[in-house]
């Protein structure tokens, strides 16, 4: 296996008895090693996201709501607990991100084992997501002159209503959407340019 492979055993958060699966990344770690052997070798661990990556896409006052992790109308949309456990588990994945963003520009693919929280907003939480450590790479590796523009690609499951407006792509059972046409002049998507 040559593609580096992203993973922090701290990505765990306790969060109680709770549909979101925090243990995944670990679950996905170990079908790695078992389906293809020895990753040591490709094997990346990660440090938080620091504060310059996080403020240049979240509002100093919802980082600051976090940090203290602190329920109010920024925070009070998230479907999770507010910990510092959670709250630090979420930095690092960012930072994972960014690492992974890095690798794959550097040499041509990489994976994070975390993180993928895209809902998040510049100044709010949503859904399981309090950090947009997608929207924190991508601004990451803009700022570092890797790349200009990013572009977003989602396989949607076959019988999914987008996948039937979407020109079909032969993946295995999954229709890959087109790019949307409504981006931004730095070619971030509607979402994206939320968090952003």
């Amino acid at each position: 296996m040559n593609v580096p492979v992203v993973y922090h055993p701290d990505y765990y958060a306790d969060i109680g008895s709770h549909v979101f699966p925090t243990r995944k990344s670990s679950l996905v770690l170990e079908a790695i090693r078992r389906h293809v052997g020895d990753i040591m070798g490709c094997f990346h661990q990660p440090s938080p996201a620091t504060r310059e990556q996080l403020l240049r896409v979240h509002a100093p006052e919802y980082l600051a709501d976090l940090d203290a992790c602190r329920w109010t109308p920024r925070t009070s949309l998230s479907e999770l607990p507010l910990t510092k456990g959670i709250v630090d588990a979420y930095y690092l994945m960012a930072g994972g991100t960014c690492l992974a963003a890095s690798l794959a520009c550097e040499g041509g693919g990489s994976m994070n084992l975390g993180g993928g929280f895209h809902h998040a907003f510049a100044d709010r939480a949503e859904g399981f997501c309090y950090v947009n450590d997608v929207a924190v790479a991508v601004r990451e590796i803009q700022a570092r002159r890797l790349v200009e523009r990013v572009g977003a690609v989602r396989r949607l499951p076959e019988g999914h209503p987008s996948a039937r407006r979407a020109a079909p792509v032969a993946t295995g059972g999954a229709q890959s959407s087109p790019v949307r046409s409504d981006t931004t002049k730095n070619g971030s998507s509607s979402r994206m340019r939320q968090a952003l």
